[in-house]
Protein backbone atom coordinates (compact mmCIF):
# COMPACT_ATOMS: atom_id res chain seq x y z
CA UNK A 1 0.00 0.00 0.00
CA UNK A 2 1.28 3.45 -0.93
CA UNK A 3 1.93 5.83 1.97
CA UNK A 4 0.50 9.31 1.56
CA UNK A 5 0.16 10.66 5.12
CA UNK A 6 3.13 11.18 7.48
CA UNK A 7 2.49 11.83 11.18
CA UNK A 8 4.69 13.86 13.52
CA UNK A 9 4.29 14.36 17.27
CA UNK A 10 5.37 13.26 20.75
CA UNK A 11 9.02 13.36 19.78
CA UNK A 12 8.70 10.99 16.82
CA UNK A 13 8.06 11.57 13.14
CA UNK A 14 7.42 9.35 10.15
CA UNK A 15 9.56 11.68 8.03
CA UNK A 16 12.80 13.64 8.24
CA UNK A 17 14.67 16.58 6.69
CA UNK A 18 15.78 14.52 3.71
CA UNK A 19 12.19 14.07 2.47
CA UNK A 20 11.69 17.61 1.18
CA UNK A 21 10.39 16.49 -2.20
CA UNK A 22 7.80 14.24 -0.56
CA UNK A 23 6.79 16.36 2.45
CA UNK A 24 7.58 19.83 1.12
CA UNK A 25 9.98 22.15 2.89
CA UNK A 26 7.65 22.91 5.79
CA UNK A 27 6.66 19.29 6.29
CA UNK A 28 10.26 18.07 6.21
CA UNK A 29 11.34 20.74 8.70
CA UNK A 30 8.46 19.95 11.06
CA UNK A 31 9.43 16.29 10.91
CA UNK A 32 13.07 17.08 11.65
CA UNK A 33 12.25 19.42 14.55
CA UNK A 34 10.05 16.70 16.04
CA UNK A 35 12.86 14.16 15.72
CA UNK A 36 15.20 16.59 17.48
CA UNK A 37 12.89 16.73 20.49
CA UNK A 38 11.55 20.23 19.87
CA UNK A 39 7.97 20.36 21.25
CA UNK A 40 6.20 20.71 17.91
CA UNK A 41 2.38 20.36 18.19
CA UNK A 42 1.33 17.04 16.63
CA UNK A 43 0.06 16.90 13.09
CA UNK A 44 0.42 15.16 9.77
CA UNK A 45 1.59 16.02 6.27
CA UNK A 46 -0.15 14.82 3.09
CA UNK A 47 2.60 14.10 0.58
CA UNK A 48 3.20 15.89 -2.69
CA UNK A 49 2.54 12.59 -4.43
CA UNK A 50 -1.16 13.07 -3.74
CA UNK A 51 -1.12 16.30 -5.73
CA UNK A 52 0.50 14.58 -8.69
CA UNK A 53 -2.06 11.75 -8.47
CA UNK A 54 -4.91 14.28 -8.16
CA UNK A 55 -4.09 16.05 -11.41
CA UNK A 56 -3.18 12.86 -13.26
CA UNK A 57 -6.50 11.18 -12.39
CA UNK A 58 -9.18 13.75 -13.20
CA UNK A 59 -8.97 15.42 -9.76
CA UNK A 60 -9.58 12.23 -7.81
CA UNK A 61 -7.70 11.17 -4.68
CA UNK A 62 -5.90 7.85 -4.16
CA UNK A 63 -8.27 5.32 -2.63
CA UNK A 64 -5.98 4.87 0.38
CA UNK A 65 -5.97 8.58 1.29
CA UNK A 66 -9.25 8.81 3.23
CA UNK A 67 -8.30 6.01 5.63
CA UNK A 68 -4.78 7.40 6.09
CA UNK A 69 -6.14 10.86 6.94
CA UNK A 70 -8.53 9.28 9.45
CA UNK A 71 -5.58 7.41 11.00
CA UNK A 72 -3.59 10.65 11.14
CA UNK A 73 -6.44 12.37 12.97
CA UNK A 74 -6.69 9.47 15.41
CA UNK A 75 -2.98 9.79 16.20
CA UNK A 76 -3.41 13.53 16.76
CA UNK A 77 -6.32 12.86 19.11
CA UNK A 78 -4.24 10.37 21.11
CA UNK A 79 -1.30 12.77 21.29
CA UNK A 80 -3.41 15.75 22.41
CA UNK A 81 -6.11 14.06 24.48
CA UNK A 82 -8.71 15.89 22.39
CA UNK A 83 -11.24 14.71 19.81
CA UNK A 84 -11.87 16.21 16.38
CA UNK A 85 -15.45 17.49 16.18
CA UNK A 86 -16.21 16.90 19.86
CA UNK A 87 -18.19 19.73 21.46
CA UNK A 88 -16.79 19.30 24.96
CA UNK A 89 -13.09 18.71 24.28
CA UNK A 90 -12.49 19.70 20.65
CA UNK A 91 -9.34 19.22 18.61
CA UNK A 92 -8.89 22.29 16.38
CA UNK A 93 -6.41 22.17 13.53
CA UNK A 94 -4.71 24.46 11.04
CA UNK A 95 -4.35 23.64 7.35
CA UNK A 96 -1.73 25.12 5.05
CA UNK A 97 0.20 24.34 1.90
CA UNK A 98 3.93 23.61 1.65
CA UNK A 99 6.56 22.92 -1.00
CA UNK A 100 10.06 21.72 -1.67
CA UNK A 101 10.74 24.93 -3.61
CA UNK A 102 9.13 28.24 -2.75
CA UNK A 103 6.25 29.16 -5.05
CA UNK A 104 4.60 32.32 -3.70
CA UNK A 105 1.00 33.39 -3.91
CA UNK A 106 -0.74 30.08 -3.40
CA UNK A 107 -2.97 29.70 -0.36
CA UNK A 108 -3.42 31.32 3.05
CA UNK A 109 -3.43 29.27 6.24
CA UNK A 110 -6.77 28.20 7.73
CA UNK A 111 -6.77 28.35 11.52
CA UNK A 112 -9.12 26.81 14.11
CA UNK A 113 -10.68 24.39 11.65
CA UNK A 114 -13.18 22.25 13.53
CA UNK A 115 -15.15 25.10 15.05
CA UNK A 116 -18.92 24.99 14.65
CA UNK A 117 -21.95 26.15 16.64
CA UNK A 118 -21.90 23.16 19.01
CA UNK A 119 -18.14 23.35 19.56
CA UNK A 120 -18.47 27.07 20.24
CA UNK A 121 -21.09 26.39 22.92
CA UNK A 122 -18.77 23.83 24.55
CA UNK A 123 -15.78 26.16 24.44
CA UNK A 124 -17.77 29.00 25.98
CA UNK A 125 -18.60 26.73 28.94
CA UNK A 126 -15.02 25.51 29.17
CA UNK A 127 -13.28 28.90 28.93
CA UNK A 128 -15.91 31.14 30.46
CA UNK A 129 -15.00 33.70 27.80
CA UNK A 130 -17.82 33.92 25.27
CA UNK A 131 -16.40 36.99 23.54
CA UNK A 132 -13.08 35.27 22.81
CA UNK A 133 -14.77 32.15 21.46
CA UNK A 134 -17.25 33.95 19.17
CA UNK A 135 -14.51 36.26 17.92
CA UNK A 136 -12.38 33.20 17.06
CA UNK A 137 -15.32 31.59 15.30
CA UNK A 138 -16.10 34.61 13.14
CA UNK A 139 -12.42 34.76 12.12
CA UNK A 140 -12.55 31.11 11.11
CA UNK A 141 -15.78 31.55 9.14
CA UNK A 142 -14.31 34.47 7.20
CA UNK A 143 -10.97 32.71 6.68
CA UNK A 144 -12.60 29.50 5.45
CA UNK A 145 -15.01 31.39 3.21
CA UNK A 146 -12.09 33.20 1.60
CA UNK A 147 -9.62 30.34 1.22
CA UNK A 148 -12.00 27.46 0.49
CA UNK A 149 -15.05 29.34 -0.79
CA UNK A 150 -13.04 31.90 -2.81
CA UNK A 151 -15.11 34.75 -1.37
CA UNK A 152 -13.32 38.09 -1.09
CA UNK A 153 -12.76 39.47 2.41
CA UNK A 154 -14.42 42.71 1.35
CA UNK A 155 -17.78 40.95 1.06
CA UNK A 156 -17.79 40.52 4.84
CA UNK A 157 -16.59 43.95 5.93
CA UNK A 158 -20.00 45.64 5.83
CA UNK A 159 -21.40 43.08 8.31
CA UNK A 160 -19.03 44.25 11.05
CA UNK A 161 -19.52 47.89 10.09
CA UNK A 162 -23.29 47.48 10.33
CA UNK A 163 -23.11 45.92 13.80
CA UNK A 164 -20.77 48.69 14.97
CA UNK A 165 -23.07 51.37 13.56
CA UNK A 166 -26.07 49.85 15.34
CA UNK A 167 -24.14 49.91 18.61
CA UNK A 168 -22.57 53.33 18.03
CA UNK A 169 -19.02 51.97 18.42
CA UNK A 170 -15.90 52.11 16.25
CA UNK A 171 -13.34 49.62 17.56
CA UNK A 172 -13.26 45.82 17.50
CA UNK A 173 -12.31 45.89 21.17
CA UNK A 174 -15.73 47.36 21.95
CA UNK A 175 -17.55 44.40 20.39
CA UNK A 176 -19.32 42.03 22.78
CA UNK A 177 -19.90 38.29 22.47
CA UNK A 178 -23.42 39.05 21.26
CA UNK A 179 -22.02 41.40 18.61
CA UNK A 180 -19.65 38.74 17.28
CA UNK A 181 -22.52 36.26 17.27
CA UNK A 182 -24.46 38.64 15.00
CA UNK A 183 -21.40 38.95 12.77
CA UNK A 184 -21.13 35.17 12.44
CA UNK A 185 -24.79 34.99 11.45
CA UNK A 186 -24.25 37.68 8.84
CA UNK A 187 -21.16 35.93 7.48
CA UNK A 188 -23.04 32.66 7.09
CA UNK A 189 -25.87 34.43 5.27
CA UNK A 190 -23.35 35.83 2.78
CA UNK A 191 -21.78 32.38 2.34
CA UNK A 192 -25.19 30.82 1.59
CA UNK A 193 -26.09 33.55 -0.90
CA UNK A 194 -22.74 33.35 -2.68
CA UNK A 195 -22.24 29.57 -2.60
CA UNK A 196 -25.85 28.38 -2.72
CA UNK A 197 -25.40 26.18 0.35
CA UNK A 198 -24.98 26.45 4.11
CA UNK A 199 -21.59 27.03 5.69
CA UNK A 200 -20.22 23.57 6.65
CA UNK A 201 -20.87 22.69 10.29
CA UNK A 202 -19.43 19.18 10.21
CA UNK A 203 -15.71 19.22 11.12
CA UNK A 204 -14.86 16.46 8.65
CA UNK A 205 -16.60 18.36 5.84
CA UNK A 206 -14.55 21.41 6.78
CA UNK A 207 -11.33 19.42 6.63
CA UNK A 208 -12.24 17.84 3.29
CA UNK A 209 -12.92 21.30 1.86
CA UNK A 210 -9.62 22.67 3.15
CA UNK A 211 -7.64 19.77 1.70
CA UNK A 212 -9.38 20.29 -1.62
CA UNK A 213 -8.42 23.98 -1.51
CA UNK A 214 -4.75 23.05 -1.07
CA UNK A 215 -4.75 20.93 -4.22
CA UNK A 216 -6.93 23.40 -6.10
CA UNK A 217 -4.48 26.22 -5.36
CA UNK A 218 -1.90 24.50 -7.57
CA UNK A 219 -3.69 25.86 -10.63
CA UNK A 220 -4.72 29.31 -9.45
CA UNK A 221 -3.65 32.10 -11.86
CA UNK A 222 -0.82 33.43 -9.70
CA UNK A 223 0.67 29.97 -9.31
CA UNK A 224 0.60 29.28 -13.02
CA UNK A 225 2.21 32.63 -13.88
CA UNK A 226 4.88 32.15 -11.24
CA UNK A 227 5.83 28.71 -12.57
CA UNK A 228 6.03 30.04 -16.11
CA UNK A 229 8.11 33.09 -15.20
CA UNK A 230 10.57 31.13 -13.10
CA UNK A 231 10.75 28.00 -15.30
CA UNK A 232 9.97 25.78 -12.31
CA UNK A 233 9.89 22.02 -12.85
CA UNK A 234 6.37 21.02 -11.86
CA UNK A 235 7.52 17.51 -10.98
CA UNK A 236 9.75 18.90 -8.23
CA UNK A 237 7.32 21.02 -6.18
CA UNK A 238 3.87 21.05 -4.70
CA UNK A 239 2.37 24.23 -3.21
CA UNK A 240 3.42 26.92 -0.79
CA UNK A 241 2.13 30.19 0.59
CA UNK A 242 4.19 33.37 0.92
CA UNK A 243 4.47 36.72 -0.87
CA UNK A 244 4.59 37.24 -4.62
CA UNK A 245 7.74 39.31 -4.58
CA UNK A 246 9.59 37.46 -7.37
CA UNK A 247 6.58 37.62 -9.67
CA UNK A 248 6.20 41.35 -8.98
CA UNK A 249 9.71 42.03 -10.17
CA UNK A 250 8.94 40.22 -13.42
CA UNK A 251 5.74 42.12 -14.27
CA UNK A 252 6.46 45.54 -12.76
CA UNK A 253 7.84 47.03 -15.98
CA UNK A 254 4.84 46.14 -18.11
CA UNK A 255 2.90 49.10 -19.51
CA UNK A 256 0.38 50.63 -17.11
CA UNK A 257 -3.16 50.14 -18.44
CA UNK A 258 -4.62 53.42 -17.16
CA UNK A 259 -3.71 57.03 -17.97
CA UNK A 260 -3.94 59.95 -15.55
CA UNK A 261 -2.00 62.50 -17.63
CA UNK A 262 0.29 63.36 -14.75
CA UNK A 263 3.01 65.92 -15.39
CA UNK A 264 6.47 64.41 -15.49
CA UNK A 265 7.81 66.77 -12.85
CA UNK A 266 5.46 65.50 -10.13
CA UNK A 267 6.45 62.91 -7.57
CA UNK A 268 3.77 60.24 -7.25
CA UNK A 269 2.65 58.98 -3.86
CA UNK A 270 0.47 55.88 -4.02
CA UNK A 271 -1.97 55.51 -1.13
CA UNK A 272 -4.24 52.70 0.03
CA UNK A 273 -6.20 52.91 3.27
CA UNK A 274 -9.28 50.82 3.95
CA UNK A 275 -8.63 48.35 6.78
CA UNK A 276 -11.45 47.98 9.25
CA UNK A 277 -9.46 49.35 12.20
CA UNK A 278 -8.79 52.55 10.24
CA UNK A 279 -12.41 53.26 9.32
CA UNK A 280 -13.72 56.26 11.24
CA UNK A 281 -11.48 58.83 12.87
CA UNK A 282 -8.18 57.18 11.83
CA UNK A 283 -9.15 57.38 8.15
CA UNK A 284 -10.34 60.96 8.63
CA UNK A 285 -6.89 61.81 10.04
CA UNK A 286 -5.11 60.05 7.18
CA UNK A 287 -7.13 61.88 4.52
CA UNK A 288 -6.73 65.24 6.24
CA UNK A 289 -2.96 64.74 6.41
CA UNK A 290 -2.83 63.74 2.72
CA UNK A 291 -4.66 66.89 1.64
CA UNK A 292 -2.37 69.02 3.80
CA UNK A 293 0.63 67.29 2.22
CA UNK A 294 -0.49 68.24 -1.28
CA UNK A 295 -1.22 71.80 -0.20
CA UNK A 296 2.22 72.19 1.39
CA UNK A 297 4.33 70.44 -1.27
CA UNK A 298 3.73 71.56 -4.85
CA UNK A 299 5.65 68.83 -6.70
CA UNK A 300 3.64 65.91 -5.31
CA UNK A 301 0.66 64.10 -6.80
CA UNK A 302 -1.31 61.49 -4.85
CA UNK A 303 -3.01 58.51 -6.46
CA UNK A 304 -5.45 56.75 -4.18
CA UNK A 305 -7.24 53.62 -5.50
CA UNK A 306 -10.24 53.85 -3.20
CA UNK A 307 -11.77 50.71 -1.76
CA UNK A 308 -15.40 50.00 -2.70
CA UNK A 309 -16.51 50.13 0.95
CA UNK A 310 -19.05 53.02 0.92
CA UNK A 311 -17.76 54.40 4.23
CA UNK A 312 -14.21 54.55 2.87
CA UNK A 313 -15.37 56.16 -0.39
CA UNK A 314 -17.47 58.78 1.36
CA UNK A 315 -14.61 59.79 3.66
CA UNK A 316 -12.06 59.94 0.83
CA UNK A 317 -14.32 61.92 -1.51
CA UNK A 318 -15.41 64.35 1.20
CA UNK A 319 -11.92 65.22 2.39
CA UNK A 320 -9.74 64.64 -0.67
CA UNK A 321 -12.11 65.32 -3.56
CA UNK A 322 -11.65 68.43 -5.71
CA UNK A 323 -7.87 68.80 -5.36
CA UNK A 324 -6.16 68.90 -8.76
CA UNK A 325 -3.19 66.78 -7.60
CA UNK A 326 -5.16 64.17 -5.68
CA UNK A 327 -6.54 61.46 -7.94
CA UNK A 328 -9.21 59.20 -6.44
CA UNK A 329 -9.59 56.18 -8.71
CA UNK A 330 -11.31 52.80 -8.59
CA UNK A 331 -9.40 49.76 -7.25
CA UNK A 332 -6.82 48.37 -9.66
CA UNK A 333 -6.07 44.82 -10.68
CA UNK A 334 -2.86 43.26 -9.40
CA UNK A 335 -0.70 44.06 -12.44
CA UNK A 336 -1.82 47.69 -12.67
CA UNK A 337 -1.32 48.17 -8.93
CA UNK A 338 2.22 46.85 -9.06
CA UNK A 339 3.00 49.02 -12.07
CA UNK A 340 1.66 52.07 -10.26
CA UNK A 341 3.82 51.22 -7.25
CA UNK A 342 6.84 50.84 -9.52
CA UNK A 343 6.33 54.38 -10.88
CA UNK A 344 5.80 55.91 -7.43
CA UNK A 345 8.21 57.78 -5.19
CA UNK A 346 6.54 56.65 -1.97
CA UNK A 347 3.91 54.09 -0.89
CA UNK A 348 1.59 54.94 2.00
CA UNK A 349 -0.57 51.98 2.95
CA UNK A 350 -2.35 50.03 5.67
CA UNK A 351 -2.13 46.86 3.55
CA UNK A 352 0.13 44.14 4.89
CA UNK A 353 0.56 42.74 1.37
CA UNK A 354 1.72 46.04 -0.16
CA UNK A 355 3.95 46.57 2.86
CA UNK A 356 5.82 43.38 1.91
CA UNK A 357 5.76 43.93 -1.84
CA UNK A 358 6.84 47.58 -2.18
CA UNK A 359 10.39 47.10 -0.81
CA UNK A 360 10.99 44.46 -3.49
CA UNK A 361 10.54 47.28 -6.00
CA UNK A 362 12.91 49.51 -4.05
CA UNK A 363 10.07 51.77 -2.90
CA UNK A 364 9.93 53.27 0.62
CA UNK A 365 6.77 52.53 2.59
CA UNK A 366 4.93 54.50 5.27
CA UNK A 367 2.75 52.01 7.14
CA UNK A 368 -0.59 53.56 8.13
CA UNK A 369 -1.34 51.26 11.06
CA UNK A 370 -0.72 51.20 14.77
CA UNK A 371 0.22 47.52 14.60
CA UNK A 372 1.27 45.20 11.79
CA UNK A 373 1.39 41.41 11.46
CA UNK A 374 4.41 41.73 9.15
CA UNK A 375 7.62 41.28 11.14
CA UNK A 376 10.69 43.25 10.13
CA UNK A 377 8.77 46.15 8.59
CA UNK A 378 11.04 48.73 10.18
CA UNK A 379 14.02 48.06 7.92
CA UNK A 380 15.58 50.49 5.50
CA UNK A 381 12.63 50.47 3.12
CA UNK A 382 9.70 50.94 5.50
CA UNK A 383 8.60 53.14 8.34
CA UNK A 384 5.76 52.51 10.73
CA UNK A 385 3.30 55.32 11.47
CA UNK A 386 -0.05 54.92 13.14
CA UNK A 387 -2.90 56.88 11.54
CA UNK A 388 -3.04 59.24 14.49
CA UNK A 389 0.52 60.41 13.83
CA UNK A 390 0.40 60.85 10.07
CA UNK A 391 -0.38 64.53 10.22
CA UNK A 392 2.02 65.47 13.03
CA UNK A 393 5.10 67.59 12.46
Amino acid sequence: MNKYVYFFGNGKSEGDKGMKFILGGKGANLAEMTNLGIPVPPGFTISTEVCRYYYSNDKKYPVELKAQIAEGLKKMEMATGKKFGDAQNPLLVSVRSGAAASMPGMMDTILNLGLNEKVVEGMVKKTGNARFVWDSYRRFVQMYSNVVGNLEHEKFEHVINKVKAERGIKEDTQMTAEDWQKVVKGYKEIYKIEKGKDFPEDSQDQLDGAIGAVFGSWNNPRAIIYRQLNKIDESKIFVTGNTIVDAIQKISNFKVNFTLNLPDDKKIITVTAHRRENIGQPLESICTALRRLCEDISDVSIIYPVHLNPVVRETANRILGGHERIHLIDPLNVQDMHNLMNHSTLIMTDSGGLQEEAPSLGKPVLVLRNETERPGFDGAAARHSGPGSVGRK
